[in-house]
């Protein structure tokens, strides 16, 4: 269960995780998005109703934190397409907090040489919700502690503060920022992250190191396979 974007390459990274987790779990994996459908990623309803009726179905939400859509928007589709296809649905959570991704990330911090003033900018998606805000402050607190790095945490969607604020606040005492997306994959969230913080960054007289969002290597496919075999 995915979000969706209007980003054709991140469609395209979309359409490879689902061929990956295929490829894993050697089973069928059906895919749909909550918004911008598109050929190849219908609809969440659609993609319910294109299986078959009394099958058990894993649910796994394609999210990291609990924001609306993980605590309202999913659910309801799953709900909905349980009783309207005589689905027996089974519903996964966000997997954002997953050792896995936390161990990814450290060893792409650990690619580029600590360096005295260095500074973690870890950037969450955002949400209106304070429960999945505060999940991002410990996943950026995490990542921060087990790679031995002062951070700051931001968003890059809908709260406060923004990417580029995020690197002012780590500016104080800092030479480098490194800048970590937690973002699944790309799109027009990650192009912003990119442009805000390096133009901040410059502005600043900073160093800025790019580090690259999660993406479909095999820590994700593993995450989300042993997360669809508990759910069946």
């Amino acid at each position: 269960m995915g979000h969706g974007s209007p980003s054709r390459a991140a469609r395209i990274e979309l359409l490879e995780l689902r061929g990956l987790l295929q490829g894993a779990l050697g089973r069928q994996v059906a895919l749909g998005v909550l918004e911008f459908a598109a050929p190849g990623l219908p609809a969440l309803a659609q993609a319910f109703g294109d299986l078959e009726p009394g099958a058990p179905v894993a649910a796994q939400p394609l999210l990291l934190f609990d924001g609306l859509h993980g605590r309202h928007d999913m659910p309801r589709e799953a709900a909905s397409a349980a009783a309207r296809f005589g689905l027996k649905v089974r519903l996964g959570s966000p997997i954002g907090a997953e050792p896995a991704l936390i161990e990814q990330a450290v060893r792409r911090i650990a690619q580029h040489p600590s360096r005295a003033g260095d500074v973690l900018v870890f950037v969450g998606r955002g949400s209106s919700l304070a429960s999945a805000l505060e999940q991002t402050q410990s996943v950026g607190a995490w990542i921060a502690r087990e790679a031995g790095l002062a951070h700051v945490v931001c968003h890059a969607g809908i709260s406060s503060p923004d990417p580029a604020a995020g690197v002012a606040l780590a500016a104080p005492g800092a030479r480098r920022v490194l800048v970590l997306p937690w973002l699944i994959h790309t799109g027009l969230l990650l192009e912003r992250v990119r442009t805000s913080t390096e133009a901040a960054a410059r502005e600043l007289g900073l160093d800025v190191v790019q580090l690259p969002h999660i993406g479909n290597g095999p820590e994700l496919v593993d995450v989300m396979s042993k997360r669809i075999e508990a759910l069946l």
